[in-house]
């Protein structure tokens, strides 16, 4: 049971400001999540509404063609249903792009500014290289397509092999991202 005197030495506006903290941080965690994955769905179903207006006229006249006359209602919502299909498949693929564009460009700029300022204090260069220059740009804008092409090559994710030490520690926060996962409704 719960110890009396550990009851009676905490104060309960500190637990309860404590516990709707740490609840009002998980429900906004989760509404970004659920913000993100709403863009991926609407830009995913007008994707797919652009592609059933050009090819679902077409589609459907086809398969209205070969089925019995009682399915011939539902050819028109199945094209549809398969071309929002495609949309949404299209829409996942882009934002997969879109972030790792977006990951590869902030990764470099973080390291090219470390780099850089741990090169000028152990005197590897004579002034420092400033942000924004054209040397630390181009060093820039290299190692974040190095990153593009790393990350399109390896499938989004590196060898095992690799990942295993920095995975083992990081279970923690891969449990974390799990249950908000499946608070969500998104998958991994």
């Amino acid at each position: 049971g719960i110890n009396a005197e550990y009851m009676g030495s905490t104060n309960p506006d500190v637990i309860n400001d404590s516990v709707t903290a740490i609840f009002t941080s998980f429900m906004a965690v989760m509404a970004a999540l659920k913000v993100h994955f709403a863009r991926q769905l609407t830009l995913g179903t007008k994707i797919g509404d652009l592609i059933h207006k050009k090819a679902g006229p077409l589609f459907a006249k086809v398969i209205e063609s070969r089925v019995d006359k009682q399915w011939q209602d539902w050819a028109t919502w199945g094209v549809q249903a398969a071309c929002r299909t495609i949309g949404m498949s299209v829409a996942m693929v882009l934002f997969g792009y879109v972030n790792a564009f977006h990951a590869a460009m902030a990764g470099a700029d973080i390291f090219t500014d470390g780099f850089f300022a741990v090169a000028h204090k152990q005197g590897w260069t004579k002034e420092l290289i400033k942000d924004e220059s054209m040397e630390e740009t181009a060093v820039q804008y290299s190692l974040a397509a190095a990153g593009i092409y790393w990350q399109v090559l390896c499938g989004w994710s590196l060898p095992w092999i690799l990942t295993f030490p920095i995975t083992l520690l990081l279970l923690p926060f891969s449990i974390v991202e799990s249950i908000l996962y499946s608070y969500t409704g998104l998958t991994a």
